[in-house]
């Protein structure tokens, strides 16, 4: 290889999909959600153009099933033709959420042809050359899903080939996936034995580097955040390919919309004006780390309080939210106050009431138990009697686990202390 290239990797773009979690009654903070990812893409469209990248891979996921909208086929269709004006190619692979190949490329009709500079990979796996000044610079091989739940490991049908940089694009998973559903399962056996330079892959949406080189196996996430879960920069890789196929990869983020879900720990407060001054410092550090992008804001509220009887009040944190709305209607990025969860503790004397006995002492003998012993099993027990494993996959752990007893303990005393008043 003598001629070194860029290009960029992308995957679930999930356009114009509705967000999860957030209701903005503010019409600015609405119309920022409703335009988030079809900005992002505009986003991806620039880079493209300014790193002049030979081509783009979409690792599955442009829409969100049903709930693909116009605006995004519009929006597709004009970046795609931008790039085949500058000579950049598009290979696509679809993913779960995507229509079928052969669907989505009669989709195009609503919208006029699909531009000549764009493939779609078919459900069994095909290869295209990228040349450039008569050289070979790639081969792309790929593969699309011919249903909604895949479970055939569908890398496997991508091998290297030929001269020229390999690259495979697929949305598939590797081993244990967490929240993601296991689909086009594969094996790192297979990616390390494949033949091919860069695995272009898509379906977890947090960037993931999975191996750098020999080959580079990467997730670059979503390109645009649609739940707090999804929290820090999304984007893009771009990928310099040099004389001798060695691979550097800048990750480019391009989302106009981040979350944050910050812990806020209100021990020692005794005021609820001390603990919206600390919301609102929560909130201007947040919004720093955004830099300048809109910000959706959801805050877990913790510590011992004094003051928790009052937060316990639904009212309370209605007021809060709307006081904290107000003070950021004045500044100069978009952010908007999601939630305020509470999770604090009323103070209580734990050594008194150990010393008098009775049902509060054994509330926090059975508590201390349960921190030290670490009981599995009893844990185990009361999560399958109580039927919270429909909410919870499984029991908290460690340090969690801990504070999770502990706010129990608190809580059950004082309940008992509210009726004996």
């Amino acid at each position: 290889m003598t001629q070194p290239f860029t290009f960029i990797h992308a995957s679930d773009l999930h356009l114009d999909t509705p967000f999860s979690g957030v209701e903005a009654s503010a019409p600015e903070v609405a119309a920022i959600l409703r335009d988030a990812t079809l900005k992002a893409f505009d986003n991806l469209i620039s880079l493209c153009l300014e790193r002049e990248a030979a081509f783009l891979l979409i690792a599955g996921d442009l829409y969100d099933g049903q709930e693909r909208g116009v605006r995004g086929g519009i929006k597709l269709r004009e970046g795609f033709k931008r790039l085949e004006e500058a000579g950049v190619q598009v290979f696509i692979a679809t993913g779960n959420h995507d229509p079928h190949p052969s669907e989505l490329g009669r989709m195009w009709s609503a919208y006029g042809e699909l531009p000549q500079n764009v493939k779609i990979f078919p459900t069994k796996a095909q290869s295209f050359p990228v040349v450039r000044g008569g050289e070979l610079l790639a081969t792309v091989s790929g593969i699309s899903y011919s249903k909604r739940e895949e479970l055939r490991d569908l890398a496997a049908q991508i091998k290297g080939a030929g001269e020229g940089f390999q690259v495979g694009v697929v949305h598939a998973t590797i081993g244990p996936t967490g929240e993601h559903a296991p689909y086009a399962p594969t094996s790192m056996e297979h990616l390390t034995t494949a033949g091919i330079d860069y695995w272009a892959l898509g379906h977890l949406h947090t960037r993931t580097l999975v191996s750098k080189d020999s080959p580079s196996i990467v997730y670059p996430g979503n390109l645009q955040a649609l739940t707090r879960r999804e929290r820090g920069a999304h984007g893009a890789f771009a990928v310099e390919v040099s004389q001798r196929a060695e691979v550097t990869l800048d990750f480019t983020p391009l989302d106009t919309l981040r979350f944050a879900y910050p812990t806020c720990d209100i021990s020692g407060k005794e005021t609820i004006a001390e603990i919206e001054a600390l919301l609102a410092s929560v909130a201007d550090d947040e919004a720093k780390a955004a830099e300048g992008r809109a910000l959706i804001l959801s805050v877990k509220v913790t510590g011992v309080t004094s003051l928790h009887s009052t937060l316990s009040d639904p009212a309370t944190i209605v007021d809060l939210l709307s006081l904290l709305r107000e003070e950021e209607s004045f500044s100069s990025s978009p952010l908007w106050w999601n939630s305020i969860e509470l999770a604090t503790s009323p103070e209580v004397d734990l050594k008194r009431l150990l010393s008098l006995g009775g049902v509060e002492a054994q509330i926090i003998t059975v508590a201390d138990d349960l921190i030290s012993k670490a009981d599995v099993d009893l844990l185990d027990e009361l999560y399958s009697r109580s039927g919270i494993t429909r909410f919870l996959s499984s029991p908290p752990s460690g340090e969690i686990f801990d504070l999770e007893v502990a706010c129990a303990r608190d809580l059950l005393l004082s309940m008992l202390s509210e009726e004996e008043r």
